[in-house]
């Protein structure tokens, strides 16, 4: 029984000695692992910021631009559920269609916008806008009232 006794001893011998290696190879893993967690998380952050951007510029795109904005050559249409409004004037659609050509036989270019309140109908919108192409308006937007 002595025997068994001193050879355990000797058993570990060599388990001692390959713990520091042992222990540096864990290490080095380890920091391996960190550095590669921490380029991921840079990378994550960076795409953060890149989704961030494109969302703005999406918005950006599709935001409606003020009622008194746009261009200079802008006739500004304003609709209410029960009038038409160009300018101080309000009219009716045949007034309307007049002045669009008038406008349109002076200045070629000229752009059509659509500020409607948020209780006129789409259909309402859509008429004048095509009011304003069967006149040969080319260039039409909508723009949003509550930005004024």
């Amino acid at each position: 029984m002595l025997r068994p006794r001193l050879f355990a001893p000797l058993l570990l011998l060599p388990l001692a000695c390959d713990e520091p290696q042992a222990e540096k190879a864990r290490q080095a893993r380890e920091q391996a692992l960190d550095q590669r967690i921490d380029h991921l998380e840079a990378e994550v952050a960076a795409l953060g910021l890149q989704i961030k951007h494109l969302e703005e510029e999406r918005l950006r795109q599709i935001a409606l631009p003020p009622a008194s904005g746009g261009a200079s050559n802008a006739v500004v249409v304003e609709l209410t559920a029960d009038t038409i409004r160009v300018g101080d004037e309000t009219v009716d659609l045949a007034r309307l269609e007049t002045l669009l050509r008038e406008r349109l036989a002076r200045q070629p270019d000229v752009a059509l916008t659509v500020s409607a309140a948020r209780t006129v109908a789409y259909a309402r919108v859509i008429e004048v806008l095509d009011l304003g192409q069967r006149v040969g308006i080319r260039k039409t937007s909508i723009a949003d009232p509550s930005a004024k």
